[in-house]
């Protein structure tokens, strides 16, 4: 019974793992820590929307490189190259619990969707929010 729970705990903690993929530092060297990038949208209900990247949790002192881009399109697109890139903005390195933000004018409203790129082991990496519809006020429909 022992040996199924040290099991079971062992594969518990290397799918905690596999969670929380392993930073780079500016350079794409790894930095030996770990963290964990989320990617959200909000309608802020005075004709904008917002899109937010955050780094929600890291176990060192390492910043992640974040570009964040918003996207809009008329119609639901399953892809962000058949959408309207509406702005980016970049940060040298999020630290934990540090974010980057874009406010964009919601325009006859639409379907909107934010991108974040990050690097990690020299690797380019992408993370989507979801795909939402907002009115021209920026209230989800």
């Amino acid at each position: 019974m022992k040996k199924a729970v040290f099991a079971l705990a062992a594969a518990i903690a290397a799918a905690a793992v596999a969670l929380f993929p392993a930073c780079s530092d500016a350079d794409g060297n790894a930095a030996g820590t770990f963290c964990f990038l989320s990617v959200r949208l909000k309608g802020n209900g005075d004709g904008t929307v917002t899109a937010v990247a955050i780094n929600e949790f890291n176990t060192g002192g390492t910043k992640l490189p974040v570009t964040l881009c918003l996207y809009r399109s008329e119609e639901y697109e399953e892809n962000t190259q058949d959408m309207q890139l509406l702005e980016t903005a970049e940060s040298d390195g999020l630290a934990m619990n540090e974010k980057i933000e874009i406010v964009c004018s919601a325009d006859a409203g639409g379907y909107f969707c934010a991108r974040a790129d990050y690097t990690i082991n020299g690797e380019t990496r992408q993370i989507f929010s979801d795909m939402v519809h907002y009115s021209a006020e920026g209230t989800r429909l």
